[in-house]
């Protein structure tokens, strides 16, 4: 390289690293990896690819071998018309400030491609770079300019700020609020979308002027539910929903999906999320609810009726049986009454559930067997209970009804007879579930089956009841019974077959 000053080589590449730290710039030790072919070796990123000095009327005087290689010229001389105060990378401010004494910081694209087709130089790489410049005045009465290639930098902050964009449209034009909100050092809102005008009323910026108003118009039923931000609570992926006051003073229901951000030292410190306006849902569903309570209030109503109903024809039967002196017919009376009053107690129970789509199995089956023992048992019959939580369809709950009613007569009526003294004896019923099976079992522990029960229950109206209504539901009813030892009847329902008939 050929000098044109006093100045040597080692004297302008110490005020090139002055003036690269004071430009905040990376020695060429610390530079990065290297940009690649297209940029030649020896030019990492980050790090200054030519240094040049002119002097004060802006003439180039001297430049390190680095440009020229950059530049792909042969020597200093063929730089020689290159004057600072005529480049295009300087604005006319800019030119001044240097005139006055002031450094400046300067970026211009230059185009290696078409310098290459006029001929002025053959630059070792190609395409557009964009290149920083820091220009100051030396002690030397000199200017010096480091010139650096950022076109990486460039690229990336294009690439990062079109992604933005796509970003900031998908957010100003989605239906949902969505923001975020930070916390430390004070509640700022440094995000909310467009949306929170069609929504509540308020313009972004009226909330982001007074950020206290996200707070402010809560519902005062729901500041409670804010509990989900507490420090404690899942970071991320939780949903709240809450009222919040519109503008025109009408409240809304937003259903807020967000994440909590924390510090490294676990304290909250901001909030991103999605609000979304579910006030048609929840006013959908609150008038399903509504329609619901009224229509299980209906059908109670109904099953309150029906049960009055049987009732006075079960009391319409007992006065009947009073009326007639043939035993026989009187027997069928109060049979028959049994069996109406079993199944006015389905109702009565349905009147008296929560719901009215289900039973509960085990309080009917109490109910109805104490019924029975104070119509038919003797003084010394006891009852024994093991009864499980169990449910069965209201439409099924007749037939459990009937058949109990059969079971259970029959027990109270023929296992204790009264020539036997009275005998004492314990009846037990037993309600559970297995293996997605109902099983009801009665059984007692008194004179046990006749002989010939089989030949018999041929010609019982109410064995054919209880065969009937277990075939209907697709169940299985067994009885074992050992002379003197008393009799149990065992019924089973299995669950397919109990959803299939519901």
């Amino acid at each position: 390289m050929q000098a044109e000053t006093e100045q040597g080589p080692d004297e302008l590449q110490d005020e090139a690293a002055e003036l690269r730290i004071a430009a905040g710039w990376p020695s060429p030790g610390e530079a990065s990896r290297p940009r690649g072919e297209a940029h030649g070796p020896g030019s990492p990123a980050g790090s200054a690819i030519a240094v040049l000095q002119y002097d004060l009327e802006g003439r180039l005087v001297d430049a390190n071998a680095s440009s020229l290689s950059y530049l792909g010229l042969p020597s200093l001389q063929t730089m020689s018309g290159w004057n600072l105060f005529d480049s295009a990378a300087l604005t006319a401010e800019q030119k001044a400030q240097l005139r006055c004494g002031e450094p400046v910081r300067a970026r211009a694209a230059v185009d290696f491609d078409e310098m290459r087709r006029q001929g002025l130089y053959e630059p070792r790489r190609s395409g557009v770079a964009h290149l920083e410049w820091v220009i100051a005045p030396t002690n030397q009465s000199s200017y010096l300019a480091m010139i650096q290639d950022v076109t990486e930098q460039v690229e990336a902050a294009r690439a990062l700020q079109a992604r933005a964009e796509r970003y900031r449209r998908l957010a100003e034009h989605a239906p949902d609020i969505i923001y975020r909100i930070s916390f430390a050092p004070e509640l700022r809102i440094e995000y909310i979308s467009p949306a929170i005008q069609e929504i509540a009323g308020y313009t972004p910026e009226e909330l982001y002027a007074a950020p206290e108003t996200v707070r402010r118009l809560i519902h005062p039923d729901d500041v409670s539910t804010i509990v989900a931000l507490d420090p404690g609570a899942d970071p991320v992926g939780s949903v709240v929903r809450i009222r919040w006051q519109r503008k025109d003073g009408e409240y809304i229901w937003l259903e807020h999906r967000f994440a909590l951000l924390k510090d490294e030292a676990g304290r909250p410190i901001a909030v991103e999320g999605i609000a979304r306006d579910v006030t048609e849902r929840v006013r959908v569903r609150e008038a399903l609810e509504q329609s619901v309570r009224e229509k299980d209030l209906l059908l109670k109503e109904i099953h309150h009726r029906v049960k009055n109903n049987l009732a006075l024809v079960s009391s319409l039967l007992g006065l009947q049986s009073a009326t007639t002196g043939d035993e026989t017919v009187r027997a069928a009376l109060l049979t028959s009454q049994k069996r109406i009053m079993a199944v006015a107690r389905v109702h009565e129970v349905l009147y008296r559930s929560e719901g009215v789509g289900r039973i509960n199995l085990g309080q009917y089956v109490r109910m109805l067997t104490t019924e029975l023992c104070s119509a038919l048992c003797t003084n010394d019959v006891s009852i024994e209970y093991e009864l499980a939580r169990a449910s069965v369809p209201a439409e099924q709950a007749v037939y459990y009804g009937l058949i109990l009613n059969e079971l259970l007569s029959n027990a109270f009526k023929h296992a204790f007879p009264a020539a036997e003294n009275g005998r004492a004896g314990t009846v037990r019923v037993v309600v559970k579930t297995s293996r997605g099976k109902t099983i009801i079992a009665v059984s007692d522990d008194g004179v046990g089956l006749p002989p010939d029960f089989e030949e018999r229950v041929k010609h019982s109206l109410g064995y054919q009841v209880v065969t009937l209504l277990t075939e209907q539901m697709g169940g299985v009813i067994r009885y074992e019974s050992r002379p003197g030892e008393g009799a149990r009847f065992e019924l089973t329902i299995a669950a397919r077959k109990r959803a299939a008939q519901a």
